[in-house]
């Protein structure tokens, strides 16, 4: 009884000294955090909820690809605006050098995914890639970091070597949906295609908006014949 007093009172101790030292901090507003476990504060927290898209297959998430491509399950982190806490974080994390936020979101969204049923057949994650020039300009590949964090929670691989972008596409931002899917037609190459035979591919994006991204890295992955392709995103549009 004495030791394991003795080691309670230790680690209690210890967890206090790392919480002085090294804050749980709201990922948004950086007010230190009320909740370990989460990633904002209780006021940004009541700003802003994780959906529930983990938990409902199929859903509006998974609706973007009825009648193009099949996939397994889907499920973005965030609903997204042009405004308000999530649009904030991703203007940081893609133009202002904050890949840890990036990182931090995945880490979160990977406990919340390994919980869910519609997830747990994932073995492998691909993040979309970036144009060698735009990986240059901004330093970072914003979904390969997101892609890190989720592996580290999830306790899965990710791969940046089977997926890659062959092909510079004008912003997506002004277009459709049509003209999204015609300005990425062709720009995505697959690599070591044997190595994903039969497996269960997680592939991961920033946002998804009208799914012309991820439709077409998907019918890439696709010419490998895996078992099956998930999607996650920090963020979708409404």
């Amino acid at each position: 009884m004495r030791i394991k007093s003795l080691l309670d009172f230790v680690k209690y101790n210890c967890n206090a000294f790392l919480d002085l030292v090294y804050p749980s901090l709201c990922l948004y507003c950086g007010l230190k955090n009320d909740s370990e476990s989460d990633i904002f504060c209780l006021n940004c927290r009541s700003k802003t909820t994780p959906t529930d898209l983990h938990l409902r297959q199929p859903n509006e998430f998974t609706r973007h690809f009825d009648g193009r491509i099949e996939i397994a399950a889907g499920s973005a982190l965030y609903y997204y605006s042009r405004e308000g806490i999530i649009a904030t974080l991703i203007e940081l994390i893609k133009y202002k050098d904050r890949k840890d936020l990036a990182l931090q979101l995945g880490s979160y969204y990977g406990k919340m995914l390994r919980e869910s049923v519609f997830f747990h057949e994932a073995e492998l994650i691909i993040p979309v890639p970036l144009h060698e020039s735009r990986l240059r300009v901004r330093g970072f590949n914003q979904s390969e970091e997101f892609a890190r964090g989720l592996a580290g929670s999830m306790n899965l691989r990710y791969s940046r070597d089977h997926l890659i972008r062959t092909g510079f596409t004008e912003t997506q931002t002004t277009k459709d949906r049509q003209e999204r899917i015609q300005n990425i037609q062709g720009v995505f190459q697959l690599q070591n295609p044997k190595e994903l035979s039969n497996r269960h591919v997680l592939l991961v994006d920033d946002v998804l908006t009208t799914g012309a991204t991820l439709e077409s890295c998907a019918m890439e992955i696709y010419k490998a014949n895996p078992a099956s392709i998930r999607m996650a995103t920090m963020a979708m549009g409404f």
